[in-house]
């Protein structure tokens, strides 16, 4: 298989993103969890996010195989702030899209559990702490 070499890699992301993501959000598309409504889903985000790209907001997606969260799908996880949604419909999608990712708003009646990534400095100051 053909690799791009870095600056054709960097050309492609700033094409799709503009080197810039103001929140990314994961879909559980597994076999367990509603297939049709999670495709359904995947191609209502794919479709927003391209017109939000052209209204310079930039928002990046990604779909995952298998949360291990059976039953409760589709699941989508929003990220910096690791927030969880469960029975993630297109419409449901729709809202989330609305109020969390281009308002910051988290839909709490959808959201299940937060997991935020860590902060870089919070990292490092408990590594100094041990050292």
């Amino acid at each position: 298989m053909a690799t791009l070499d870095k600056p054709a890699l960097k050309r492609k992301l700033k094409e799709k993103a503009g080197l810039v993501c103001e929140r990314h959000i994961f879909l559980c598309l597994g076999p367990n969890c509603e297939p049709e409504i999670g495709k359904k889903t995947w191609r209502l985000l794919r479709k927003r996010f391209k017109e939000l790209a052209s209204e310079g907001r930039y928002f990046n997606c990604t779909e995952l195989r298998c949360c291990s969260l059976c039953r409760s799908g589709p699941i989508a996880i929003v990220y910096p702030e690791g927030v969880y949604y469960s029975e993630v419909t297109p419409e449901r999608c729709e809202r989330i899209i609305d109020e969390h990712l281009v308002n910051g708003n988290v839909v709490e009646e959808f959201a299940f559990a937060k997991v935020p990534l860590l902060q870089i400095d919070s990292v490092s100051k408990k590594t100094e702490k041990k050292d």
